[in-house]
């Protein structure tokens, strides 16, 4: 029996499976290029963050001109070498884990960038300490150091001693406090033009066809990467 002129041919079983993962592939790509126009950077990130880049050599001139009282390296390092500032003001970018280098370079960084630096002012110094980790907060820990909500043993999850890595289970976990402190830290300071840009590209990829999204892909590259921030 032959097709009715008006009928229609309908797309084979796999065309809603293809279309699918084709628009979660790109709404994945255009995330990670709205947050990450250098995607490298997010790779040097998760590296570091598995292996903080202590640097004592780097620190040596500043740790030279501290005295020995951790203490006061601190509180140094937290009020005058590295105030605290958001990736998104420093690095354009939701998270970096800064070199001791760069952060001495630009003066200000978030924890990890205040935690690298002073544990390497100490390693310079030779002063004991540890890195402790907890899930939205890094800091050291070193023999007088006092505890306080933030940066106890309690919520740490994970620990580095001499170039070691140690899991932990959390004793507690606040959800509250994990998920506000996230959105302060990556949502709140992201330039407004970035919100727009990232919600676009979701819009577009949810109602877009299949070849128009083929079609934009190039397009997308060029203006997820024109970030009119440069890296300092």
């Amino acid at each position: 029996m032959g097709r009715n002129a008006g009928s229609s041919i309908r797309p084979g079983p796999s065309a809603q499976p293809i279309s699918r993962r084709l628009r979660a592939a790109f709404a994945l790509a255009w995330v990670l290029l709205v947050l990450y126009p250098r995607p490298w950077d997010l790779a040097l990130t998760l590296e570091r963050s598995l292996y903080p880049p202590v640097d004592a050599h780097a620190a040596a001139e500043v740790a030279s001109q501290l005295d020995d009282d951790p203490v006061h390296i601190e509180k140094a390092v937290r009020e005058q070498i590295i105030p605290y500032a958001y990736d998104w003001t420093v690095y354009d970018e939701p998270w970096y884990f800064a070199t001791v280098s760069e952060a001495l370079r630009d003066g200000r960084g978030d924890c990890e960038s205040q935690a690298i630096v002073l544990a390497s002012i100490l390693d310079a110094k030779k002063i004991p300490y540890k890195l402790e980790v907890s899930f939205d907060h890094i800091w050291v820990q070193y023999p007088q150091k006092k505890e306080n909500l933030q940066e106890r043993d309690a919520v740490a999850v994970l620990e580095h001693v001499n170039g070691k890595i140690r899991v932990k289970a959390p004793n507690e976990f606040d959800w509250n406090k994990f998920i506000n402190s996230h959105r302060e830290a990556h949502w709140d300071p992201m330039p407004l033009w970035r919100k727009w840009l990232l919600g676009l590209g979701l819009v577009l990829t949810a109602f877009a066809s299949p070849s128009r999204l083929r079609a934009l892909w190039p397009a997308a590259w060029r203006r997820a990467t024109a970030s009119p921030y440069p890296r300092h």
